[in-house]
């Protein structure tokens, strides 16, 4: 494994290096769902992670940023330190978003087709039916994955792995859709309606936020977040317009399991969790039943005097969500869960009283 910039941190685990490391230990769990895989039991004395079957060998590479230069310079010096007489048998899996088309030059013409390279689509094609999987691969990236496809192992190095394939159960575990109906609104499901936004949103908005926590607390308890996280470099749609428009690197998210539609003391109380020098400004707020019209001219004073963007989603919005979500991966929509935030947010705003 190869992370970027961490010459200078030999004695400290920075962010980029503890990524680094659970890229590393998703990739095994990836590969060994797919394939015979394991792991490298001498690795002082072979200079990869994993090994398939008894010779294909597998390296990671973890670049923090998207940056191509940083990719292939990443790439040219794993070459260097492993060995060109390996690259027939050596796969690079590698955190980026690419094609093969897209070796530069430089690489190409030292090394030919003997590079064998798995992208971040290739890993999302593995990861198969598995949310759980995909969710933590994206909790890996610093970057939004919301344009980023699903696509099928090369040639090569199809040929090198399909030997060693596994036979991968269907992920039979209920969709958000199903968990919700089974969850009563009221006090006693309370806890099994957070744990289930938890989920809805690390799956969901996987591409585009990051170091999700719930529960969270004030150093002296007295409040406390239902889930906070932050923002992925250069967020696309609707995690762009917060980020630029709300100066918000971080986002609320609330959980309601009401029997009856909420109020303006909701919003209320969620607004004061809201700081402009936390670079937090925008909350969303999961209710079963949705937001009555107090609570809705409630989110109007809060954005008009505060300039705090609250909104209210209830379970109609959450299941046309899970069902975009299900359809984009399957690539047969081009429109996003973030993009139906965003038209969210613009009817609120059009409709904003004078």
């Amino acid at each position: 494994m190869d992370t970027n910039n961490t010459n200078n941190f030999t004695n400290t685990e920075t962010p980029n290096i503890q990524r680094g490391r659970s890229f590393e230990e998703i990739i095994g769990e990836i590969f060994d769902r797919n394939f015979c895989l394991q792991k490298n039991a001498e690795p002082n004395k072979y200079p990869w992670d994993y090994v398939v079957g008894d010779d294909i060998k597998i390296e990671t590479i973890y670049t923090a940023y998207p940056i191509a230069k940083h990719l292939w310079r990443a790439l040219a010096l794993d070459i260097a330190r492993i060995g060109k007489q390996y690259l027939p048998s050596i796969i690079f899996v590698i955190n980026q978003s690419f094609d093969t088309k897209d070796v530069p030059e430089d690489i190409s013409l030292l090394y030919g087709d003997k590079i064998n390279l798995v992208s971040l689509e290739n890993l999302f094609f593995l990861c198969g039916d598995d949310g759980n999987l995909r969710s933590r691969l994206a909790q890996c990236l610093t970057f939004s994955t919301e344009n980023v496809s699903p696509r099928p192992l090369d040639n090569n190095v199809a040929k090198l792995l399909f030997p060693h394939r596994k036979i991968v159960k269907s992920n039979t575990a209920p969709s958000f859709t199903e968990r919700l109906a089974n969850i009563l609104p009221g006090k006693k499901d309370f806890t099994k309606y957070e744990n289930f936004c938890f989920d809805f949103v690390n799956e969901i908005f996987q591409n585009n936020i990051e170091h999700t926590v719930a529960q969270h607390k004030n150093n002296r308890d007295l409040y406390r977040f239902d889930i906070v996280a932050a923002l992925k470099n250069n967020p696309e749609s609707f995690w762009k317009f917060i980020y630029d428009k709300y100066n918000s690197c971080f986002i609320l998210f609330e959980c309601k399991n009401f029997s009856e539609q909420i109020g303006q003391d909701e919003i209320y109380s969620t607004e004061r969790y809201l700081y402009n020098n936390a670079l937090r400004n925008v909350a969303i707020i999961f209710s079963r039943k949705g937001a009555n019209a107090s609570a809705k001219q409630a989110c109007q004073s809060v954005l008009k005097e505060h300039g705090k963007l609250i909104l209210v989603l209830n379970d109609n919005d959450v299941r046309t969500l899970d069902n975009l979500y299900k359809q984009k991966r399957q690539e047969t929509v081009l429109f996003s869960p973030s993009d139906y935030l965003f038209d969210l947010a613009k009817d609120f705003l059009l409709n904003l009283d004078k």
